[in-house]
């Protein structure tokens, strides 16, 4: 059975969510069939039941599951013989500690490089919702938020020890897919890639269907290595 991923989207069917790249990646690595079902924010309420506010949100027959992280617990117990995402119970609090890490360091400062690039790339009917709520979120008109984010970039760098090299531990891949796809650190010369896939710029990370399947090299402390 295809398990229908609703995943976030902006102009130009522009898929630029982190948390629905963590579903997407996570159902890849399980390899489980999987259909997107692009969304903007002001959609989010027609999903289902309209109890949901956020995505990714999971649909697998009669389940129906929101959050990132309670979709990958619930990936590595019903499907226990596909791929473990974790590798056992030491690694699921390994990436509890990480997802908390960023969610509390790394996404804050995230934000402030590129909250107006998303407001740019959303669809007209998006924008005027995100406006409102990531002004009123950040204290300030979100245009003004990114002013000097070029100066802001090393304490990135030295706040995010998890981001350094190909090995990334965890669960927070996707923040670098985040930083890359939206032009504000580069994943080159001074660090190596992490993605092999084509980047979301484009729209189509790991192409929309998944027809580019991803290759996952386990590394020490539970991390995970996309290779070609």
């Amino acid at each position: 059975m295809t398990i229908r991923l609703y995943d976030l989207v902006g102009r130009d069917d522009r898929r630029f969510s982190s948390n629905c790249c963590k579903t997407l990646y996570a159902l890849a690595h399980k390899g489980l069939a999987c259909e997107t079902v692009p969304t903007r924010f002001t959609d989010i309420s027609s999903i289902g039941d309209g109890s949901f506010s956020t995505i990714p949100v999971i649909e697998d027959g009669d389940t129906r599951l929101g959050d990132s992280w309670e979709i990958a617990m619930y990936l590595e117990a019903t499907y226990p013989d596909a791929p473990p995402l974790f590798g056992g119970a030491a690694g699921i609090e390994y990436a509890r500690f990480i997802a908390r890490w960023v969610e509390t360091r790394t996404h804050p400062l995230v934000m402030t490089m590129i909250v107006h690039d998303i407001y740019e790339g959303l669809d007209p009917a998006d924008q005027p919702y995100f406006w409102e709520s990531r002004t009123k979120r950040l204290g300030r008109p979100i245009d003004e938020v990114p002013v000097g984010r070029e100066d802001r970039l090393p304490e990135l760098r030295a706040d995010t020890p998890h981001r350094r090299g190909s090995v990334v531990p965890g669960w927070d891949v996707s923040d670098l897919c985040r930083l890359c796809r939206h032009g504000v650190v580069h994943l080159g010369a001074q660090d190596e890639p992490v993605c092999t896939g084509r980047c979301r710029r484009s729209g189509a990370c790991l192409d929309a269907s998944l027809s580019r399947p991803l290759r996952w090299a386990a590394a020490p402390g539970y991390g995970l290595r996309l290779v070609t």
